[in-house]
């Protein structure tokens, strides 16, 4: 995969190596952040001496734009890439624990869920009014 991002004064062949982002939606470089569908991904077909050569799946974009050149059928308007931006975010957890979550983290939840099962909560109640001596 291969994003290509034209400038004013130069053309940016931008290739997708890394595979957690064959993953992403998004690609991000020089501080953009340039949104790659895979239903939006034109076949590129490159002849050299007159054959054809193996080719690769690209978008184009102008540089600072949300549209590619070949839209491809779909809708880029505001709403759906703010939708989409909403749902990508929904799906995916990049966060910095992901990996390697501290134990009092998973510890928390544990207990949380542990004292708000009603069980739980009988065994709360028991234990104050035992504490408590009423």
């Amino acid at each position: 995969m291969i994003v290509i991002i034209s400038g004013c004064n130069r053309v940016e062949y931008c290739k997708v190596k890394k595979k957690k982002d064959f993953d992403r939606r998004f690609f991000m470089t020089r501080g953009q952040l340039y949104f790659v569908p895979t239903n939006g991904l034109v076949r590129m077909r490159v002849y050299h001496y007159g054959k054809e050569r193996p080719s690769e799946a690209v978008i184009a974009y102008k540089e600072n734009e949300i549209v590619p050149y070949d839209t491809c059928g779909l809708d880029y308007n505001m709403d759906n890439f703010l939708a989409d931006i909403d749902r990508y975010k929904a799906m995916t957890d990049y966060s910095w624990f992901n990996a390697n979550k501290p134990w009092f983290t998973n510890t928390a939840k544990t207990l949380w869920k542990y004292l708000t099962a009603p069980g739980g909560i009988a065994l709360v109640v028991l234990v104050w009014t035992f504490l408590n001596g009423s």
